[in-house]
């Protein structure tokens, strides 16, 4: 899976679908794009993706009702301590699902926490950044 994001004054869907097919022979399961209003533009995030765990429910680029959306590539490791630590307790063996709702829930201060090899751009819409 490899991930790819900017900011532009313009909607560019044509880029950024240009940039995710670029990526597709790296993550050939799955890819997709969102485009998101932003005070000074348009955040534009894309991925692709290549399922190896959380299968069902780790659709990339993962977004909610709420606007926030998490574009993520690598592995999360030790995550029963990591779900511990932040008393997370819904059930799912996605990395990129608990990364998603421990960002929303903790913000930047559970960035520290994380250990692993990964790369994500988390939009959080409550803050705008």
């Amino acid at each position: 899976m490899w991930i790819v994001g900017f900011i532009s004054d313009n909607q560019n869907e044509q880029l950024i679908k240009s940039l995710v097919s670029d990526l597709e022979h790296r993550g050939p399961d799955e890819s997709g794009y969102e485009i998101i209003k932003i005070d000074n533009g348009y955040l534009h995030l894309g991925s692709s993706r290549l399922s190896i765990t959380g299968i069902i429910d780790g659709t990339m680029p993962m977004k909610n009702n709420s606007g926030d959306c998490l574009v993520y590539n690598g592995e999360l490791y030790q995550i029963d301590q990591l779900k511990s630590k932040f008393n997370y307790r819904e059930n799912t063996k996605s990395d990129t699902k608990i990364l998603f709702d421990i960002l929303k829930r903790n913000g930047t201060s559970a960035i520290s926490e994380l250990n692993g090899m990964f790369a994500f751009s988390f939009y959080n819409s409550e803050k705008m950044n």
